[in-house]
């Protein structure tokens, strides 16, 4: 070997070793569950949550889609409910609404993609909010099955259902009867993007934590109107994180175009503020970074 190649090779071997001190870049920067993307997932569609009454007498079948990490045997996991925008028209199946409970599902998460029954604006109306309760109603009455915890469900919405999710979060103690009867309609937390709380008079003292995603050109839901809630939950006690985006406008393009980093920071909002330093831990198991 001559004295050339060897040296080559000597540099080689010691920028192995010295990576194999370090770890990769990846190792280094993993957290561990609930915080990082570590597991794929596997979809059950088209599961009946409930059974809401149409104006003609008739009833509508709720349907949602579930999303699970796959080979996680871990038990006791938190749940995400995803509730999309634009009306019922817009459905649970959309690419950009299944994309969202993937993208918690990846994390360890038990998430699911709802429809809410046909012909409901999801915002302020009480019929596409009871809806959504009976779905938070439905995985606490089948927490074994899925195993998850039943005092970790969080609601997550966009845009219309944004406000849906707020309002369901505020007002538990209307429940409706769109199914699953016997079950608090409780949630550990809500996430409005592109929302606000357009029944402000429910907000009280106790409430669950609530993390507001909003864009400074929202031309749709002025930002003035997220504020206006956080600032009002926050002067009762309560806990909301703001996270405001410089731009990107009103979704579904807003969601779209930061669905990626608006998941890394409710991960870390969820963690922080719904379960804690011991179940999301770090990869030396220190707690999670603030």
């Amino acid at each position: 070997m001559n004295s050339k190649i060897r040296h080559t090779f000597t540099l080689a071997v010691a920028a192995l070793l010295w990576l194999s001190l370090l770890g990769s870049p990846a190792q280094a920067a993993h957290r561990g569950r609930y915080l990082d993307p570590i597991f794929s997932v596997f979809a059950t569609n088209n599961l009946t949550y409930g059974r809401a009454p149409l104006g003609d007498g008739t009833f509508a079948t709720l349907k949602l889609d579930l999303y699970r990490p796959s080979g996680d045997r871990a038990t006791n996991r938190p749940v995400l409910i995803f509730v999309h925008g634009g009306g019922s028209a817009s459905d649970k199946a959309l690419k950009r609404n299944r994309d969202v409970a993937i993208g918690f599902a990846k994390r360890g998460f038990v998430a699911a993609s709802i429809n809410y029954r046909p012909d409901q604006a999801s915002g302020a109306n009480k019929n596409a909010q009871y809806d959504v309760r009976a779905a938070v109603r439905w995985f606490k009455a089948n927490a074994g099955r899925y195993r998850v915890n039943s005092s970790w469900v969080t609601v997550m919405g966009s845009s219309a259902g944004a406000m849906n999710v707020l309002n369901v979060a505020f007002n538990p103690e209307d429940p409706g009867s769109s199914g699953n009867p016997g079950y608090p309609s409780t949630v550990a937390a809500a996430i409005s993007i592109s929302g606000y709380a357009s029944e402000s008079q429910n907000i009280g003292t106790g409430e669950a934590p609530i993390a507001m995603v909003h864009a400074l050109d929202d031309a749709t839901i002025p930002i003035a109107n997220a504020m206006a809630t956080c600032n009002q939950t926050q002067a009762m006690g309560n806990v909301c994180d703001f996270y405001q985006y410089p731009s990107g406008g009103h979704p579904p393009n807003f969601l779209i175009v930061n669905r990626e980093q608006i998941t890394e920071q409710m991960s870390q909002f969820l963690c922080k503020r719904v379960l804690g330093p011991v179940v999301c831990h770090d990869a030396n198991g220190d707690g999670i970074v603030d």
